[in-house]
């Protein structure tokens, strides 16, 4: 049974986040961005890297087949084109990770005043959880859940307050549109992925078979 005394009010959750924040959530906030942000650029990175091996192959094997060298440009310029865009998107979340404590007053300046919401009851949980459970480091599967969750908390309570880009800079890159566009980019990256993996295994088998 939780604790009434230590568990998060949900009358006054606004209230709860801000102490959280104060008394280090910033931090927390920022290293879950960051090891995010962090998983998403190496993700990014092995795709572009596999597009951009994919496009030699395939031009190795295809280039005097037109329609080869279509296919395998329409299946790996967007492995090579989305994950850099990914990256000039995260650029945002990296100086928020870089910044805790202008991070945790801005976003104690935003909700100041915000009525309680289910998006702010469960980020003062999720704050409140992340404080007892600070001994024991979840493993990184567990942590890349609990940092998606967080962030997917933030964007609601971000576009709930409506940043300002002058009083909240480091907020404004997790209105849900723009995290929106984020996401889309990561998608389009590892499906592009996938199918440069597909042109680079199938150019290879060509390759190899020519030599033989």
């Amino acid at each position: 049974m939780t604790d009434p005394a230590s568990a998060p009010d949900r009358d006054g959750a606004a209230a709860e986040v801000s102490r959280r924040l104060a008394a280090g959530g910033g931090v927390q906030l920022a290293r879950g961005i960051g090891w995010l942000r962090d998983a998403i650029r190496v993700v990014a990175a092995l795709a572009s890297a596999t597009g951009l091996v994919a496009l030699a192959l395939g031009w190795a094997a295809w280039r005097s087949a037109p329609i080869g060298v279509l296919v395998t440009l329409a299946a790996c310029v967007p492995a090579v084109a989305a994950p850099i865009y990914v990256a000039r998107r995260t650029g945002a979340l990296a100086r928020a990770a870089a910044h805790p404590r202008e991070l945790a007053d801005q976003a104690r300046d935003l909700i100041s005043g915000l009525r309680s919401s289910p998006a702010l009851e469960a980020l003062a949980g999720r704050l409140h959880q992340g404080d007892a459970g600070t001994a024991r480091r979840p493993p990184r599967a567990g942590r890349f859940t609990r940092s998606l969750g967080l962030l997917r908390l933030v964007s609601d309570v971000v576009g709930q307050a409506r940043p300002d880009p002058q009083r909240h800079p480091l907020l404004v890159p997790f209105r849900p549109e723009r995290l929106r566009a984020t996401w889309l980019a990561i998608i389009v990256s590892l499906w592009a992925w996938l199918a440069a993996s597909l042109v680079a295994l199938a150019a290879g088998v060509v390759l190899l078979a020519r030599l033989v």
